[in-house]
């Protein structure tokens, strides 16, 4: 018969009841349904902050960050609009499509000004 043994943990933190942190990473999901209209996918975008809840007395959730990598930023089958606006942190490379920037740019306008983004 199989028995299996509960994991050791490799790091002392997690032994003192450090809860463990999940990265989730979605590649190459353009013109599926998985982001544009995937109910699932868009409620694990949106509430992952708040989802599993430790009891009293370490409470909070578990913690768990996500990239999404995608190839544009607004498109049919692209990042639902409110993914978009839920969205923290950027990480741009080149393009050459005026329009797609400024849209960027107005999305992320609560972290830094229009002019001060097309300026970078």
């Amino acid at each position: 018969m199989n028995q299996c043994e509960k994991p050791k943990p490799k790091y002392k933190c997690y032994l003192k009841g450090k809860s463990p942190v999940l990265f989730t990473f979605i590649d190459d999901a353009q013109g599926s349904n998985l982001l544009s209209t995937n109910k699932q996918i868009l409620q694990l975008c949106l509430r992952h902050r708040h989802q599993g809840q430790f009891p009293p007395p370490r409470g909070g959730a578990v913690d768990m960050s996500m990239l999404v990598s995608t190839q544009t930023f607004r498109s049919n089958g692209g990042f639902n609009k409110a993914t978009r606006k839920n969205s923290t942190s950027l990480i741009l490379f080149v393009t050459k499509d005026l329009s797609e920037l400024k849209q960027i740019a107005e999305a992320f306008s609560g972290e830094t000004a229009v002019e001060n983004f097309m300026n970078l």
